[in-house]
């Protein structure tokens, strides 16, 4: 908030904070801080991302799939916004389009977060064969570089392996990964909520329960 008081022309500073917003679970004041950082620099793909992403995660995966598509008129070279909107397009169920578009987003860049939401959109479409290959290779990966626990949590999740999912929580948060901030919003992770175990972690990381956790 400080950065915003004394550089309130810099979208970055506006963007920075509407993150920390998202993490409280402060959805609309977070989507109305990006906003204000959509204004100061509207044609920015980043401040673009990080708006389709608020969006999705306050639970309004339409508005999200606008947003996204219109970020990748700005650069339809951003993999970070494809494979955010195959996952938006996952979650209001048009699985068959959701992962072509993840599946496209791994033609320019194939992290660990571009794997795991491939895996993790296989598995809400039933397809449990390629969710488990997906798994195969980042368990591959994983013992040559640093893959998140949250990335294999996230995989999990859509498997519908909720013990293994917490597990992998768990294992996030011993190990302070930083993906784990964001979990009470987290459409990805919304099958978890219900379970006991998620408002265990959210005391855990000293977080306010969500409503409908235990």
């Amino acid at each position: 908030l400080k950065g915003i008081q004394l550089s309130p022309g810099d979208e970055f500073s506006y963007g920075a904070y509407a993150w920390y917003l998202a993490a409280l679970g402060e959805m609309d004041q977070a989507i109305e801080t990006c906003g204000r950082a959509l204004e100061v620099d509207p044609l920015s793909p980043a401040v673009n991302t990080c708006m389709g992403l608020l969006l999705l995660r306050a639970g309004l995966s339409e508005q999200a799939i606008k947003q996204f598509r219109e970020t990748l008129e700005l650069q339809p070279d951003q993999p970070q916004a494809h494979w955010l909107l195959g996952q938006a397009l996952v979650l209001v169920g048009r699985h068959q389009e959701g992962i072509q578009e993840i599946e496209g987003a791994l033609t320019l860049s194939r992290t660990s977060m571009d794997l795991g939401a491939l895996g993790w959109a296989y598995g809400v479409a039933g397809r449990e064969g390629d969710a488990r290959r997906v798994l195969r290779t980042l368990q591959e990966r994983s013992r040559k570089e640093y893959v998140r626990p949250y990335v294999f949590a996230k995989l999990h999740c859509g498997l519908g392996d909720t013990d293994t999912a917490f597990d992998w929580l768990d294992k996030a948060y011993q190990e302070r990964d930083s993906k784990l901030a964001f979990i009470k919003t987290d459409e990805t992770m919304a099958g978890l909520r219900s379970d006991p175990r998620f408002g265990t972690l959210l005391r855990k990381m000293g977080f306010p329960e969500m409503d409908g956790t235990n």
